[in-house]
């Protein structure tokens, strides 16, 4: 092989190499800020969206965003994390012009539970009020973690 055939296939190979360190280092999922933190997929909360649930599509989003809020307070990275609707915990009592509508989410992989409330006339486009709050200590499922209950 020839001086120059080898010169010619180093440089070659320097520029591909270059472009994809480039490429790679540049690049970002379109989910993540420059921190690796996923922004706008957050905390996904599996069943919420059950169609015996009186949560109005803005409700769920509230909740899903309320626990995310709580866990990031708490240092907990919630990137690709899932939370379920824990079996027969949904209860819902009404009033003569109040529907409350009550249920636990576990978070499997935080090792925490949050008790939900919302309350207000039933109606999805109607004055609601949403509450993230602490379990009891029979609804735990993971054990004690500081916990303080708040209104979203």
């Amino acid at each position: 092989m020839s001086r120059n055939k080898i010169i010619i296939i180093a440089v070659a190979s320097v520029l591909i190499f270059g472009v994809i360190g480039a490429l790679t280092m540049f690049h970002s999922s379109p989910h993540e800020d420059s921190t690796g933190e996923v922004t706008s997929v957050p905390l996904k909360i599996n069943g919420l969206d059950n169609q015996n649930y009186v949560f109005s599509s803005d409700t769920q989003k509230a909740i899903v965003l309320g626990i995310d809020q709580y866990l990031k307070a708490d240092n907990i990275k919630t990137n690709g994390m899932e939370g379920i609707v824990r079996k027969d915990s949904y209860t819902k009592t009404d009033t003569d012009d109040t529907t409350i509508a009550t249920l636990l989410i576990d978070i499997p992989a935080a090792k925490r539970t949050y008790k939900v409330s919302s309350s207000g006339s039933g109606d999805p486009d109607g004055d609601n009020r949403l509450l993230i709050l602490c379990p009891t200590p029979e609804e735990l499922k993971y054990g004690k973690f500081d916990c303080k209950d708040d209104t979203l």
